[in-house]
């Protein structure tokens, strides 16, 4: 049982390590099978198919981020109807980093899978989150659209897609970013500092006015 076990988590590592490195299109079952020095057969007990090991990276980091973020949401909201949106953000960056785990690099290699995620189509893995983690993400993005009630729907809609971008790029290639900072100011942040470096630019990307960005729309229109 043991054996078979620590087979399914070679190929589970190899899967995270290749589709955050070369992205889910780019990466085949052999490439997966190489890396994890097992056999197709292996991934086809343990998996089923490549859909369904696509499905578990994905379980893997979201199952876990959700329950804490739904945990910490409920322990919040037992005396209050709305939360300011830093402290949202602060959740979240806590739960990411839970549900990255001691695994290295887990929020690194999170965030490039979620960039792919968004930039390739998906149309399995897509319906899949929905499904599966829709519930505790609406719950969250209700909350965070609660705090700014002044910001319109279809504001709001970009205003995230925008955070999610602004939050992706520095940590998916926060290595490279690293480098840089030691090269020019002899100094370097761990993962974890910049997530918290994030939350209040993206409260105040979240916040701005929103007559000031309908108005330079208009004068563009």
């Amino acid at each position: 049982m043991r054996l078979s076990q620590d087979t399914a988590k070679k190929i589970l590592d190899a899967s995270i390590t290749l589709f955050a490195e070369h992205g889910f299109q780019e990466t085949s079952l052999r490439d997966i099978t190489g890396l994890a020095k097992v056999n197709l057969a292996s991934v086809n007990y343990h998996f089923g198919s490549r859909k369904a090991l696509v499905q578990a990276v994905a379980e893997h980091f979201l199952t876990p981020l959700c329950h804490d973020i739904e945990s910490r949401i409920s322990e919040r909201m037992v005396d209050e109807t709305t939360i300011h949106p830093e402290e949202l953000f602060e959740m979240l960056v806590k739960s990411v980093l839970r549900a990255a785990g001691s695994r290295p690099q887990g929020v690194v290699l999170f965030m490039r899978l979620m960039g792919f995620a968004y930039l390739e189509s998906q149309s399995d893995l897509r319906p899949f989150i929905i499904k599966q983690y829709g519930q505790t993400f609406k719950r969250f993005m209700c909350l965070l659209h609660a705090s700014v009630p002044n910001v319109s729907e279809d504001e709001f809609f970009w205003r995230t897609h925008l955070m999610l971008g602004a939050a992706i790029l520095p940590l998916s290639s926060h290595q490279a970013l690293n480098e840089i900072e030691s090269d020019a100011y002899d100094s370097q942040s761990s993962v974890e500092i910049t997530l918290h470096r994030l939350v209040p630019f993206l409260v105040a990307g979240l916040s701005a006015s929103a007559d000031t960005v309908s108005e330079k729309v208009e004068k563009l229109l």
